[in-house]
């Protein structure tokens, strides 16, 4: 059986319009990898254009499932991945024309455990591609790209999904993974370019109903129990629900009153065990520590939320665009 030096998972449903744009960046480029198409039950014209590229190049395999989602589409595609590190690429974005060479660069020199990396982001092609050569903030450190929750952000050894796979039937399952890769690899090179595209679009999955994106919280129980039976330092999931403290205020502030009321326990129980002092040492953004600190005291209610917002807006520029979707 071949093997390879990286194996690129792309999970496939409903894409027609933007499926021949991601494989199109990625099968001309050079290098020791494999591509794995998986077909998630597609009702479209997805599956028959990628199964043209299937008859180009012997280094892409298109595998069938029934539709089970993002998650269940990544665990069967690892199943039969022959590379010695995994990468994800969503099927409706692209990469970069060097991502296997800045990929392939790093693990010839240094065989880390895993791979991060930045990435560019626009609502079609041209506007990722322009902005690929953009540079980074002043600001933007290695850490707070690192800290980044996609999966598809970073590359790691397989051996480290034998026993941490994607959880099924959540949304926000990269926050579940990202969280275990990261307390569980030693070695991280970080590349601080743009060698991503990710196309932001609507009918995506993080652009739903403010109650549908609400199930992160769900994702962050799951992840808190499943820290504890890893013992896990409390430090791990501190980090995490930090992390993604601006979106569930996003949401929050999205909800109707009727919403508010039924989510609140659930979100007062997650942030009451959070510990201050891992949540401010953390290497999350000084905003969402600031946001950590509210979701922490419960100083959420329709007349603080009246103040927040507007306030919030203006500190992070971010904030009115994620509102809107």
């Amino acid at each position: 059986m071949k093997s390879y030096k990286l194996s690129i998972i792309v999970p496939v449903f409903n894409v027609e319009n933007y499926i021949e744009d991601c494989l199109e960046s990625i099968v001309h480029q050079n290098g020791d990898f494999e591509i794995i198409i998986v077909d998630d039950g597609s009702e479209d014209n997805s599956i028959e254009i990628a199964s043209r590229y299937t008859t180009q190049f012997n280094n892409i395999s298109l595998l069938h499932k029934e539709n089970g989602g993002l998650s269940s589409a990544r665990n069967f595609g690892m199943n039969y991945a022959k590379g010695d590190y995994i990468s994800f690429l969503d099927s409706d974005d692209i990469l970069r024309s060097d991502y296997i060479y800045s990929l392939m660069k790093v693990i010839g020199k240094s065989n880390p455990d895993m791979i991060v990396f930045d990435y560019a982001k626009g609502k079609n092609n041209e506007e990722i591609k322009k902005n690929f050569h953009s540079h980074l903030p002043v600001n933007q450190s290695n850490n707070s790209i690192a800290v980044e929750n996609f999966s598809w952000l970073r590359v790691v050894k397989k051996s480290f999904y034998n026993n941490i796979r994607f959880p099924e039937g959540y949304l926000y399952e990269d926050v579940f993974v990202t969280t275990l890769l990261n307390a569980a690899v030693n070695d991280v090179i970080v590349i601080p370019e743009k060698i991503y595209g990710y196309r932001k679009r609507e009918g995506s999955i993080t652009t739903g109903s403010a109650i549908k994106q609400f199930s992160l919280v769900d994702t962050l129980i799951i992840l808190e129990h499943e820290v504890e039976s890893r013992t896990l330092p409390n430090e791990v999931f501190a980090l995490a629900i930090t992390n993604v403290s601006k979106s569930i205020l996003i949401n929050y502030f999205r909800l109707t009153k009727k919403e508010r009321r039924a989510v609140s326990p659930r979100l007062s129980d997650l942030y009451r065990k959070l510990k201050f002092q891992y949540a401010f040492n953390s290497k999350a953004k000084y905003f969402d520590r600031l946001i950590a600190f509210f979701l922490k005291f419960r100083i959420i209610n329709p007349f603080t939320s009246f103040f927040l917002r507007p306030i919030f807006k203006f500190l992070d520029k971010g904030w009115a665009v994620h509102e809107k979707k």
